[in-house]
């Protein structure tokens, strides 16, 4: 049970790290554009409500991401899941904390609901950190009064027959938009898939990296149960256009797995039942590299 947590911590970790930093940069590209096209829209003396309409899409797409702290969120959690990480790869070569050690897994469990623990604490910090931050701002923020504004401030200008400046500012505010619901809402399905894709690749790394010797037979197992389970995931997040790619990495899959099966309930792993893995085990990679690189937006 420890080390199936680890393992899914792990992945969780792995996959929050990308989502947010996937929507970070989609967030700070639309600011960017919309940045960009009020000077463009000033240069064609376009109609002055243009340049307020992007210059708000600017501010609200700057409360977006530090109301959601993406940012934040995606160091974060890349940082707790290379903990995790560096954790699960000494717990397997049993050094520093795990060396000679009888309760080795005693030991993984607290180290690694210490280091979740930790980033939960984080998490809530930088939330109270910015509640106060904001009821700063707010406390010491002058209010605005009318008799505050020159005269004629608040009229708009007189319309002008500018037609074409008015199709380009409503071009780049439709691509800032569709970049906000890309960061918001889009391209997850996408990215879940490559996210298990990741996952699969791990537990099938993993398999490689296995050496011969006590806990060889157990840590086999539980990358199979990761295997099954990535299977599952990709299954349910694929569309009907990846079906030959989906089928070629089960297929590849149900062989890896009745190898590594074969070889751990031998109860004890040697060097010559792990080579047998690697011809499956190419196979393995292939597949799943098939199917990162036919669906969208995998940088695998």
């Amino acid at each position: 049970m420890t080390f199936e947590r680890l393992e899914d911590q792990i992945a969780w970790y792995d996959r929050k790290s990308a989502l947010n930093q996937r929507r970070f940069k989609w967030t700070k590209a639309a600011q960017m554009i919309a940045a960009a096209a009020v000077s463009v829209v000033a240069a064609f003396d376009g109609p002055s409500f243009v340049p307020a309409i992007l210059g708000a899409a600017v501010v609200v797409l700057e409360g977006f991401e530090q109301l959601n702290q993406y940012q934040q969120n995606w160091i974060t959690y890349r940082s707790t899941c290379e903990a995790l990480k560096h954790e699960k790869y000494l717990f397997l070569a049993g050094a520093g904390p795990y060396a000679a050690r009888s309760d080795a897994r005693r030991v993984l469990a607290e180290r690694i609901e210490g280091l979740i623990s930790q980033e939960h604490a984080k998490w809530t910090a930088a939330r109270e950190e910015r509640a106060e931050a904001e009821e700063d701002a707010a406390a010491t923020k002058r209010p605005s009064h009318p008799g505050d504004r020159r005269p004629g401030e608040d009229r708009l200008d007189a319309p002008r027959d500018h037609g074409h400046v008015a199709r380009l500012a409503a071009a780049l505010i439709a691509i800032a938009a569709a970049a906000v619901l890309a960061a918001g809402c889009g391209g997850d399905e996408s990215s879940a898939l490559c996210e298990e894709v990741r996952t699969a690749q791990g537990a099938v790394d993993d398999i490689r990296s296995i050496e011969p010797g006590e806990g060889a037979a157990e840590d086999l197992r539980q990358s199979v149960a990761t295997l099954r389970q990535s299977l599952s995931d990709m299954q349910a997040e694929a569309g009907e256009d990846l079906g030959p790619q989906i089928a070629a990495v089960r297929s590849s899959f149900s062989t890896l797995r009745q190898d590594a099966q074969s070889v751990a309930s031998q109860g004890q792993v040697t060097a010559e039942s792990v080579k047998d893995l690697a011809a499956p085990l190419g196979d393995a990679v292939t597949a799943l590299q098939a199917l990162g690189n036919a669906a969208p937006d995998c940088d695998l």
